[in-house]
């Protein structure tokens, strides 16, 4: 893999790496994020007008890669964005008939308890 050194800051002690992949779209195309671990294999000296910095050998650094939107997903995503999304028909209809099925079930539950009323026995006293 084909890597160069972007910068370097002597007083964060950050090497800013930049990495070249031969394939970028292959990287953390799925729904989890991946994990890039680097480590060094040998000692890396770097040199600027101030300092020299030596990069030890087994050092390593861990970054987590977010997961890609695919090509599928980017015109949702624009329109997202944008604020042109409209909901889908399924959806709206989904959603009304789980409030209709709420209503329905409301009512089965009103009427099981009238009808364990109706199994209870009151004694009223007459008027005299």
């Amino acid at each position: 893999m084909r890597f160069s050194i972007e910068s370097y800051n002597p007083i964060k002690a950050e090497v800013k790496v930049k990495l070249n992949f031969t394939d970028p779209k292959s990287i953390s195309s799925g729904i989890e994020a991946d994990i890039l671990e680097a480590f060094i294999t040998e000692d890396v000296k770097i040199q600027t007008e101030k300092y020299i910095v030596t990069l030890k050998h087994r050092s390593s650094a861990k970054k987590s890669i977010p997961p890609q939107i695919i090509e599928s997903l980017k015109f949702m995503a624009s329109r997202f964005k944008d604020g042109n999304l409209q909901i889908s028909d399924s959806l709206a209809v989904n959603f009304l008939f789980s409030l209709f099925i709420q209503y329905i079930w409301n009512m089965l539950d009103d009427f099981s308890f009238l009808t364990i009323n109706t199994m209870i026995s009151l004694t009223v006293p007459g008027i005299v």
